[in-house]
């Protein structure tokens, strides 16, 4: 879904990405790059915290699943979607002062606490969030105007 986001981003705004990781992300990185070439950066596994940290400084906007990259960058003033899975009770581990961008699917099953793995084995919590609620968040970033309009309708 990752790939689909990108796509929708660059078809709406004039962006640049630039996928940033841990080397375990090095392969949806180069997935990424390979389906929006010309826009599209990977240096996973390449850049340190301190280094991760000075190039979130310079971003609009940073997307990802709930974890450091998250805080980091919220921590040097970067804006944060961050997608959030069942694990907690909703606005315990978003990043500061970005609740309000934090993505959440509900299920029944939430919270389940379980840090390693389902306890029920289908990860509906994060399988079935819409492409289409991250991408209201960024747009929110983005293009604050229209998506101040597009909350009013």
């Amino acid at each position: 879904k990752f790939i689909m986001l990108c796509k929708k981003l660059v078809e709406s705004y004039d962006v640049k990405l630039l996928i940033i990781g841990t080397s375990a992300d090095k392969q949806l990185g180069d997935s990424i790059v390979q389906n929006i070439p010309t826009v599209a950066i990977n240096i996973t596994g390449q850049a340190s915290i301190q280094q991760s940290a000075a190039v979130l400084r310079r971003c609009i906007l940073l997307v990802g699943n709930d974890g450091g990259a998250m805080h980091l960058g919220a921590a040097v003033g970067c804006k944060c979607v961050s997608i959030v899975s069942g694990i907690e009770y909703p606005g315990s581990i978003e990043p500061w002062d970005n609740a309000d961008l934090a993505v959440r699917h509900d299920v029944s099953c939430s919270p389940c606490y379980s840090f390693t793995h389902c306890p029920k084995k289908h990860n509906k919590c994060l399988i079935d969030l819409p492409v289409e609620a991250v991408f209201a968040k960024c747009s929110m970033v983005l293009n604050p105007k229209d998506a101040a309009l597009n909350c009013f309708k």
